[in-house]
């Protein structure tokens, strides 16, 4: 069993955004569209070609894209592609990868990205991990993260190239820039180192030098949600890794992750995972049990 103390909360699925994979034929998009997430697409069959602000860039068939979601993009043209996987990544997930900062940086300053190598991951995975992400098994869920954790770190280790690189000035329909992604990444790592201490949205606007009222506001533009939600989402995600992985009491568990008293544990835990702390403990040991027995 894993050490409770090496477990991150950045490995855990956020409680309002959803990691999502399909596997499915394209189509052309009627306009542009744009979303909050870092969009992952992997063409089988043949190369798709993509109009992202205004440019046309093709991604080779078998090959692994990646590009931040609130860049306005259309999918134009299918040459022969007949599947491709689409996956979604919630961009503070994302900001958690074991990947190099370069990676990081050049996505969320608007650049496409592909990897060097063909056929990283094939069209059986994608199909897996589409069936994983419409499962009501946890386990089989979070076997599915790993997973696609993994396939960007190999992206990451066998090598890639920036395919279009969008000037910040450009970036997308959120009027982002250099500057602004640079608070969001400081306010994102304050979180994440001190989200189990009795930190206030006040501090988190003092670390990255800003007014308590813009940060709150460009947190939320980007995030989808306020830093108040997002440190007890923090706590939650803390706490879910804590009850699957160790046999910690509740009551330490609550403490540990930065709760005050345990009625607000219960529920702030009720209010975004949807079962209490103890049910949630039982049903992924439940699952456990399950997967275990079917490996055996």
């Amino acid at each position: 069993m894993q050490d409770p103390a090496e477990i991150s909360p950045l490995s855990w699925l956020q409680a309002d955004e959803v990691l999502s994979v399909e596997f499915r034929q394209p189509g052309d998009m009627p306009g542009y569209h744009w979303h909050r997430q870092v969009e992952v697409n992997i063409p089988f069959g043949g190369p798709v070609r993509y109009l992202i602000n205004g440019e046309q860039i093709q991604l080779p068939e078998g090959h692994i894209g990646v590009f931040w979601g609130v860049i306005p993009h259309r999918l134009i043209a299918c040459e022969n592609c007949s599947q491709m996987g689409v996956i979604n990544i919630p961009l503070s997930r994302f900001l958690g990868l074991p990947v190099d900062d370069l990676l990081l940086n050049k996505i969320l300053h608007g650049s496409v990205i592909i990897s060097n190598v063909k056929d990283l991951f094939g069209s059986h995975e994608l199909r897996r991990w589409h069936n994983d992400s419409k499962s009501s098994s946890y386990g089989l869920y979070q076997l599915m993260q790993e997973e696609i954790t993994l396939m960007m770190k190999r992206v990451a280790v066998s090598g890639w190239q920036e395919l279009l690189h969008t000037s910040p000035g450009k970036l997308h329909s959120l009027q982002m820039n250099e500057r602004k992604i640079r608070y969001i990444q400081q306010m994102l790592s304050f979180i994440a180192a001190h989200y189990h201490e009795a930190i206030r949205v006040n501090e988190v606007a003092v670390q990255v030098q800003l007014h308590p009222n813009y940060a709150m506001n460009l947190f939320k533009q980007v995030m989808g949600y306020s830093i108040k939600d997002h440190i007890t989402m923090m706590k939650i995600n803390h706490a879910r890794a804590l009850l699957a992985e160790s046999n910690r009491s509740i009551l330490d568990i609550s403490l540990t992750t930065g709760f005050s008293a345990m009625s607000r544990f219960y529920e702030s835990f009720h209010k975004l995972v949807g079962v209490t702390p103890h049910q949630y403990r039982l049903n992924t040991r439940s699952t456990a049990e399950q997967l275990s027995t079917l490996c055996s």
